[in-house]
Protein backbone atom coordinates (compact mmCIF):
# COMPACT_ATOMS: atom_id res chain seq x y z
CA UNK A 1 0.00 0.00 0.00
CA UNK A 2 1.31 3.42 -0.86
CA UNK A 3 1.94 5.52 2.16
CA UNK A 4 0.92 9.09 2.90
CA UNK A 5 4.55 10.13 2.62
CA UNK A 6 4.97 8.55 -0.81
CA UNK A 7 2.08 10.41 -2.46
CA UNK A 8 3.05 13.58 -0.65
CA UNK A 9 6.66 13.17 -1.79
CA UNK A 10 5.50 12.57 -5.36
CA UNK A 11 3.45 15.78 -5.24
CA UNK A 12 6.35 17.84 -3.88
CA UNK A 13 8.74 16.30 -6.41
CA UNK A 14 6.51 16.85 -9.46
CA UNK A 15 4.50 20.02 -8.77
CA UNK A 16 6.45 23.27 -8.48
CA UNK A 17 5.58 25.18 -5.31
CA UNK A 18 4.86 28.27 -7.43
CA UNK A 19 1.88 26.49 -9.02
CA UNK A 20 0.20 25.96 -5.64
CA UNK A 21 1.29 29.38 -4.32
CA UNK A 22 -0.38 31.24 -7.18
CA UNK A 23 -3.64 29.39 -6.65
CA UNK A 24 -3.61 29.98 -2.89
CA UNK A 25 -2.84 33.69 -3.32
CA UNK A 26 -5.38 34.23 -6.10
CA UNK A 27 -8.29 32.11 -4.82
CA UNK A 28 -9.95 34.81 -2.69
CA UNK A 29 -9.62 37.39 -5.49
CA UNK A 30 -11.06 35.00 -8.04
CA UNK A 31 -13.98 34.23 -5.72
CA UNK A 32 -14.57 37.94 -5.05
CA UNK A 33 -14.68 38.55 -8.82
CA UNK A 34 -17.19 35.69 -9.22
CA UNK A 35 -19.32 37.18 -6.46
CA UNK A 36 -19.24 40.60 -8.10
CA UNK A 37 -20.12 39.25 -11.55
CA UNK A 38 -22.95 37.12 -10.17
CA UNK A 39 -24.55 39.49 -7.71
CA UNK A 40 -24.04 42.84 -9.48
CA UNK A 41 -25.17 41.86 -12.95
CA UNK A 42 -27.77 44.06 -14.65
CA UNK A 43 -29.05 40.91 -16.41
CA UNK A 44 -30.54 39.24 -13.34
CA UNK A 45 -31.48 39.74 -9.73
CA UNK A 46 -30.07 38.31 -6.49
CA UNK A 47 -31.78 34.86 -6.65
CA UNK A 48 -30.36 34.19 -10.12
CA UNK A 49 -27.00 35.62 -9.07
CA UNK A 50 -26.80 33.26 -6.09
CA UNK A 51 -27.55 30.35 -8.43
CA UNK A 52 -24.84 31.21 -10.98
CA UNK A 53 -22.11 32.30 -8.56
CA UNK A 54 -20.63 28.78 -8.04
CA UNK A 55 -20.54 28.27 -11.82
CA UNK A 56 -18.74 31.57 -12.37
CA UNK A 57 -16.38 30.71 -9.50
CA UNK A 58 -15.58 27.40 -11.19
CA UNK A 59 -14.97 29.03 -14.59
CA UNK A 60 -12.74 31.78 -13.22
CA UNK A 61 -10.74 29.32 -11.11
CA UNK A 62 -10.33 27.05 -14.16
CA UNK A 63 -8.71 30.02 -15.92
CA UNK A 64 -6.46 30.68 -12.91
CA UNK A 65 -5.50 26.97 -12.96
CA UNK A 66 -4.42 27.43 -16.59
CA UNK A 67 -2.44 30.60 -15.78
CA UNK A 68 -0.75 28.98 -12.76
CA UNK A 69 0.32 26.06 -14.95
CA UNK A 70 1.76 28.43 -17.56
CA UNK A 71 3.64 30.45 -14.91
CA UNK A 72 5.05 27.24 -13.39
CA UNK A 73 6.03 26.01 -16.88
CA UNK A 74 3.67 23.04 -16.73
CA UNK A 75 1.68 21.67 -19.66
CA UNK A 76 -2.02 22.49 -19.69
CA UNK A 77 -4.52 20.97 -22.12
CA UNK A 78 -8.09 22.09 -22.65
CA UNK A 79 -10.16 18.91 -22.65
CA UNK A 80 -13.81 18.00 -23.32
CA UNK A 81 -15.86 15.55 -21.29
CA UNK A 82 -16.94 12.38 -23.08
CA UNK A 83 -20.52 13.71 -23.34
CA UNK A 84 -19.10 16.87 -24.97
CA UNK A 85 -21.20 18.90 -22.53
CA UNK A 86 -18.44 20.73 -20.68
CA UNK A 87 -14.79 21.58 -20.94
CA UNK A 88 -12.09 21.18 -18.32
CA UNK A 89 -8.36 21.61 -18.02
CA UNK A 90 -5.70 18.99 -17.42
CA UNK A 91 -2.26 19.94 -16.13
CA UNK A 92 0.70 17.62 -16.48
CA UNK A 93 3.34 17.90 -13.78
CA UNK A 94 5.79 15.06 -14.35
CA UNK A 95 3.97 11.84 -13.47
CA UNK A 96 0.89 13.72 -12.26
CA UNK A 97 -2.15 14.50 -14.38
CA UNK A 98 -4.23 17.08 -12.48
CA UNK A 99 -7.76 18.34 -13.06
CA UNK A 100 -9.49 20.94 -10.91
CA UNK A 101 -12.98 20.72 -9.43
CA UNK A 102 -15.29 23.11 -7.59
CA UNK A 103 -17.04 21.17 -4.82
CA UNK A 104 -19.32 21.96 -1.87
CA UNK A 105 -16.91 21.07 0.93
CA UNK A 106 -13.35 19.83 1.52
CA UNK A 107 -14.52 16.26 2.04
CA UNK A 108 -17.07 16.22 -0.79
CA UNK A 109 -16.36 14.01 -3.77
CA UNK A 110 -16.59 15.09 -7.41
CA UNK A 111 -19.51 13.82 -9.43
CA UNK A 112 -18.67 10.70 -11.38
CA UNK A 113 -18.75 10.89 -15.17
CA UNK A 114 -17.24 8.81 -17.95
CA UNK A 115 -14.25 11.13 -18.51
CA UNK A 116 -13.35 11.30 -14.81
CA UNK A 117 -13.68 7.50 -14.50
CA UNK A 118 -11.39 7.06 -17.49
CA UNK A 119 -8.85 9.46 -15.99
CA UNK A 120 -9.01 7.78 -12.57
CA UNK A 121 -8.49 4.28 -14.00
CA UNK A 122 -4.71 4.87 -14.00
CA UNK A 123 -4.82 4.93 -10.17
CA UNK A 124 -5.84 1.26 -9.84
CA UNK A 125 -2.73 0.38 -7.85
CA UNK A 126 -2.87 3.27 -5.35
CA UNK A 127 -4.85 1.55 -2.63
CA UNK A 128 -4.30 -2.15 -3.23
CA UNK A 129 -2.70 -4.23 -0.52
CA UNK A 130 -1.58 -7.72 -1.46
CA UNK A 131 1.15 -10.18 -0.69
CA UNK A 132 3.61 -10.38 -3.56
CA UNK A 133 3.76 -14.18 -3.23
CA UNK A 134 0.11 -14.63 -4.26
CA UNK A 135 0.18 -12.28 -7.24
CA UNK A 136 0.52 -13.45 -10.81
CA UNK A 137 1.98 -10.02 -11.64
CA UNK A 138 3.41 -7.62 -9.09
CA UNK A 139 1.46 -4.45 -8.39
CA UNK A 140 3.17 -1.47 -10.00
CA UNK A 141 5.14 0.73 -7.67
CA UNK A 142 4.60 4.46 -7.63
CA UNK A 143 8.04 5.17 -9.08
CA UNK A 144 7.20 2.86 -12.01
CA UNK A 145 3.84 4.49 -12.73
CA UNK A 146 3.46 6.32 -16.00
CA UNK A 147 0.71 8.64 -14.78
CA UNK A 148 -1.00 9.23 -11.45
CA UNK A 149 -4.27 11.19 -11.57
CA UNK A 150 -5.03 13.87 -8.97
CA UNK A 151 -7.81 16.36 -8.25
CA UNK A 152 -7.21 19.93 -7.19
CA UNK A 153 -10.37 20.65 -5.19
CA UNK A 154 -11.57 24.14 -4.40
CA UNK A 155 -14.63 25.78 -2.95
CA UNK A 156 -16.12 27.89 -0.21
CA UNK A 157 -17.92 26.86 2.95
CA UNK A 158 -20.54 29.34 4.13
CA UNK A 159 -21.73 29.06 7.71
CA UNK A 160 -24.64 31.05 9.14
CA UNK A 161 -24.46 32.13 12.76
CA UNK A 162 -27.45 34.19 13.79
CA UNK A 163 -27.87 36.97 11.28
CA UNK A 164 -24.31 36.78 9.99
CA UNK A 165 -22.62 34.63 7.35
CA UNK A 166 -19.02 33.50 7.61
CA UNK A 167 -17.17 32.01 4.68
CA UNK A 168 -13.98 30.01 4.44
CA UNK A 169 -12.28 28.99 1.20
CA UNK A 170 -10.55 25.64 0.89
CA UNK A 171 -8.00 24.20 -1.52
CA UNK A 172 -7.23 20.47 -1.41
CA UNK A 173 -5.08 18.07 -3.44
CA UNK A 174 -6.58 14.58 -3.61
CA UNK A 175 -5.95 11.24 -5.27
CA UNK A 176 -9.11 9.37 -6.31
CA UNK A 177 -9.24 5.62 -6.39
CA UNK A 178 -9.58 3.90 -9.77
CA UNK A 179 -13.35 3.48 -9.39
CA UNK A 180 -13.86 7.17 -8.57
CA UNK A 181 -15.67 6.33 -5.32
CA UNK A 182 -13.37 7.79 -2.68
CA UNK A 183 -10.09 9.57 -2.20
CA UNK A 184 -7.04 7.49 -1.37
CA UNK A 185 -5.53 10.67 0.10
CA UNK A 186 -6.92 14.19 0.44
CA UNK A 187 -4.34 16.83 1.46
CA UNK A 188 -4.61 20.50 2.34
CA UNK A 189 -2.63 22.50 -0.23
CA UNK A 190 -1.49 24.82 2.55
CA UNK A 191 -0.02 21.85 4.44
CA UNK A 192 1.73 20.63 1.29
CA UNK A 193 3.23 24.09 0.71
CA UNK A 194 4.74 24.05 4.21
CA UNK A 195 6.77 20.97 3.27
CA UNK A 196 8.55 22.44 0.22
Amino acid sequence: MLSFETLEALTIQEVPADFFKQLVVRQSGVYAEANDLALNSPSWRAPEGAMVEPHIRRALFENEFRLAAKNAQLDHDDMRHAGDNCGYGMVRAGKLAISTHHIGGPNHFVRACKSRKQNAAVNKFLDQLALDEILIEPIPQLDEAGIVYAHLLHGRIIEKRGDKEFSQDFLRFAFPDADLRRYTKNYSVLEILQKY
